[in-house]
């Protein structure tokens, strides 16, 4: 049977540099270039990657698309573990297989991972964090399956009316839960569209306060959010405040969003 997997977003802070300084890549650019340069360099070589304590790493085939398929590899016995890092959407997914007998080894997998996207983003004057990310299977379906076929998942996959069962192929994760009355008091920002505020909020965990800013206003200007009165100015950051997930001041959040 297929495997299942854990799901991380890469959320990009920049570093010291000033935003605009010639030479910085988007941030939507920078995992991609950092995957990219790493597989020029490296191809499919063992052990040609920045190693961890109980594991390899490598490459497995060639990016499609700005699909990377790694491999950990265990030093002991050479088992293997999935990882697929793409960076289609931003911020980018990254998939992890999710193996019991690497359970102790997982959060080693993530932190190294989390390094080696950071020592290529240092130039650009990027930093990334992963952070774990709870994917509803009707998210993005176009994009997973893609994503399971460039894998070698797909022929595993049972269809089922006019789409596929992927329920089994997404782990449960120990994420953040949303509450229902912080949903409840943003739906009428959201021209009460529910499945738009949930996907929102998990969009923002494990943001940084001037990504949730920049997100607000690109959906803004999607019209996915109201700009009416001081909907976005005053009541958006109350509640995102009082639930915890924007921790600065109100007068920060008025600064970035427009």
């Amino acid at each position: 049977m297929s495997n299942n997997y854990l799901f991380y977003r890469c959320y990009p802070d920049r570093g010291m540099a000033s935003e605009g300084e010639p030479g910085l890549l988007a941030a939507k650019e920078v995992v991609r270039a950092v995957c990219d340069a790493g597989f020029q360099r490296n191809g499919t070589s063992m052990k040609s990657l920045p190693s961890s304590p109980h594991c390899y790493y490598q490459f497995v085939k060639p990016p499609l698309d700005g699909m990377f398929m790694l491999w950990a590899v265990k030093k002991t016995d050479k088992t293997t573990l999935n990882i697929l890092v793409d960076t289609r959407l931003h911020p980018s997914f990254v998939m992890i297989e999710n193996n019991p007998e690497w359970k102790e080894e997982t959060k080693e997998v993530v932190d190294t991972l989390e390094r080696m996207i950071n020592n290529g983003a240092a130039p650009y004057n990027w930093h990334v964090k992963l952070r774990k990310y709870q994917a509803e299977y009707t998210q993005h379906l176009d994009l997973f399956v893609s994503a399971l076929a460039y894998l070698g998942e797909l022929e595993y996959m049972t269809a089922k009316h006019n789409g596929y069962n992927l329920t089994g192929l997404i782990a449960k994760t120990d994420c953040q839960p949303i509450n229902q009355e912080t949903v409840e008091e943003l739906k009428p920002l959201f021209y009460n569209n529910e499945p738009n505020v949930r996907r929102f909020l998990r969009e923002i965990i494990g943001m940084s306060p001037n990504n949730i800013t920049d997100l607000v206003n690109l959906w803004v200007k999607k019209e996915q959010i109201s700009n009416f009165g001081t909907s976005r100015k005053g009541t958006l950051w109350k509640i995102l405040h009082k639930a915890g997930l924007y921790s600065r001041t109100r007068q920060n959040w008025c600064r970035r969003v427009f």
